[in-house]
């Protein structure tokens, strides 16, 4: 079981990064996950110039290794862990962009969870958004549940979340969400093949 889990911040230490590896540690301290099988993409270290990439003035072989390492990673994942800080009410540009880059069937019915990230009272927005406009010709396959973590400061600062009982309430969230996760990424596996081929002819729908 592979999980890739992309902080969508454009933005160094940011707070989606910080709250990429608290889920890394629950996956692996708590739902029990080889650390070599999750990864973090932080969109703040890999840097996607804006699609379609055609300025003559960027290092074209940077950019293919950038995306080449992209799609690779996604090609590697059973689930996927999309994170987005709340900007002007909107998702992430950086995360935005980054879906432009995906290819039609590497994510094609792999489950995701959608994660809202605010350092106040806000992450409602990205999820609105991407659930309505990153999935559509890529298949991504978004879990019904999903994740909004307002205050975001004040969450997510322990070492170790072995203990369900000193977990925060949106501690306990994150690791029922990412269980979930795992529980379809089990479940889709056996038919994931099979739907990807059916749309073979229609990789963009009617």
């Amino acid at each position: 079981m592979n999980i890739l889990i992309v902080s969508g911040s454009p933005r160094k230490g940011s707070q989606s990064a910080k709250v990429a590896n608290q889920f890394k540690k629950i996956l692996v301290q708590r739902l029990e996950l080889d650390g070599k099988n999750v990864s973090i993409l932080d969109l703040s270290d890999n840097k996607l110039p804006l699609w379609p990439a055609d300025d003559p003035q960027l290092d074209a072989v940077q950019v293919k290794d950038n995306i080449e390492s992209v799609v690779f990673q996604l090609q590697k994942a059973d689930a996927l862990v999309f994170l987005s800080p709340e900007y002007h009410g909107m998702a992430s540009p950086a995360l935005k962009n980054f879906f432009m880059y995906c290819p039609v069937l590497d994510i094609a019915h792999k489950p995701a969870l959608a994660v809202g990230v605010s350092s106040g009272r806000g992450g409602t927005y990205p999820i609105t958004e991407l659930r309505i406009s990153s999935f559509k010709n890529n298949h991504l396959f978004y879990i019904p549940e999903h994740l909004i973590i307002s205050n975001v400061i004040e969450e997510f600062e322990k070492e170790d979340y072995s203990s369900w009982e000193e977990m925060s309430a949106t501690e306990k969230r994150a690791a029922d969400c990412l269980n979930m996760l795992i529980t379809y990424a089990d479940a889709l596996k056996g038919v994931r093949g099979k739907l990807v081929d059916i749309q073979k002819d229609y990789p963009y729908g009617m």
